[in-house]
């Protein structure tokens, strides 16, 4: 075989290769807080859109109901929201029947059926249990909804 053949297989491997080895960069994602780096429960892909005055997140029928369907004790189900695999901040996915306060960043579980739409809040049962600063309006975060086409 030439080294001229060799190069240039050697070449056309390594423009296959190497962009699969490359992870997405900045992509936003938000997944149980339990330790497991298994599947995230809101993936980029889930998203319909992220209204960012709002942090209201349109879902897809598929993520909605699996959000609908993660049990959440009246203590919170923690999670973390990661950019481009790093947590960016951490919250609890939040029942409305709980009795107990929360000073974190909280996703609500909406009551019965409805549009498939999140909101990540601030404290629970309202935003003056919130401490600390407001994480939600991390740059790494907005960059990776819009490079995505996901930001409103």
């Amino acid at each position: 075989m030439s080294m001229r053949r060799l190069a240039a297989g050697l070449l056309a491997v390594l423009l296959v290769v190497v962009p699969a080895c490359n992870p997405t960069p900045q992509e936003f994602a938000i997944y149980l807080a339990n330790g497991d780096a298994g599947a995230p429960v809101i993936s980029l892909e889930d998203i319909v859109s992220y209204t960012w005055a709002t942090h209201e997140i349109r879902l897809t029928e598929a993520a909605f109901a699996r959000v609908m369907a993660l049990h959440v004790p009246v203590r919170g189900l923690p999670f973390v929201a990661r950019v481009d695999g790093r947590q960016v901040y951490a919250g609890a996915f939040w029942t409305p029947i709980s009795s107990m306060s929360f000073d974190g960043v909280t996703i609500m579980l909406p009551l019965g059926a409805q549009d498939p739409v999140i909101r990540i809040e601030l404290g629970y049962p309202g935003s003056g249990f919130f401490t600390g600063n407001d994480p939600r309006f991390n740059p790494q975060v907005r960059a990776a909804l819009a490079r995505a086409g996901k930001l409103r």
